[in-house]
C-alpha cells in the first residue's frame, strides 16, 4: 500500500514545516532559559522543571542513539522502523523527551515568553506524531498495528509497565 506520490510530498512538506516551526521555537526557549533563569521564582516549578530534564534528555539522546545504531537516520526510505531500545517502551520517544524538555524549560525559567513557545511547541509536535503515526500504519501496514498494540504512544509509565510485563512472560516461559 503506497501513498500516491503527490499526496505523500505534500504530508511531509506539512510534517517538515511543523517541525521546523516547533524547532526553532525550542531553540528560542533554550536560549530564554539560559538568559532567565528565575533564581527568585517558585522553587517547586524549579524542582519540577530539572527533574523533567533529565528523563526529557535521556529519552532524546537515548532514541537518537538507538536510530543511528539502526542506521535508520541515514536511510532515506527505510524498509524497517525501530523497536528496540527505548522504543520497546513508547512508540515516539524523541518527541517525549522534546516536550519534557520544552516543559522543563519553562517551569525552571518562569519567563512567560517561554510559557508562549510551549504552547505552540506542543500542538506541532503532537501534530509531527499523528503524520509519523499515519505514514508507518500506511507503510508497514499490519506489522506496525502489532507494534502499536503492544507498544503505547507517549505514555511512559504504561510503557514501563507493559515492558516489564513482557520481560516477565518473556523470561516465565524460558525457564
Amino acid at each position: 500500500m503506497s501513498m500516491p506520490t503527490e499526496s505523500k510530498k505534500e504530508s511531509e512538506k506539512k510534517d517538515f514545516t511543523a517541525i521546523l516551526i516547533a524547532g526553532f521555537f525550542f531553540l528560542l526557549q533554550f536560549v530564554l532559559f539560559m538568559y532567565n533563569y528565575n533564581f527568585l521564582g517558585y522553587e517547586l516549578l524549579i524542582w519540577t522543571g530539572w527533574l523533567l530534564l533529565i528523563p526529557g534528555f535521556l529519552l532524546v539522546s537515548l532514541s537518537m542513539s538507538r536510530l543511528e545504531e539502526s542506521n535508520i537516520l541515514e536511510e532515506a526510505s527505510t524498509s524497517t522502523f525501530c523497536t528496540k531500545g527505548v522504543y520497546e517502551i513508547v512508540r515516539h520517544p524523541l518527541s517525549l523527551g522534546w516536550i519534557l524538555l520544552a516543559v522543563g524549560f519553562t517551569f525552571i525559567s518562569q519567563y512567560w515568553l517561554s510559557l508562549y513557545c510551549l504552547i505552540i511547541q506542543l500542538p506541532l509536535i503532537v501534530f509531527d506524531v499523528i503524520c509519523e503515526e499515519e505514514f508507518l500504519e500506511k507503510r508497514f501496514d499490519g506489522e506496525y498495528r502489532r507494534y502499536q498494540d503492544t507498544v503505547p504512544m507517549m505514555n511512559i509509565f504504561s510503557g514501563v509497565s507493559n515492558y516489564f510485563r513482557r520481560f516477565e512472560k518473556s523470561s516465565s516461559e524460558t525457564s
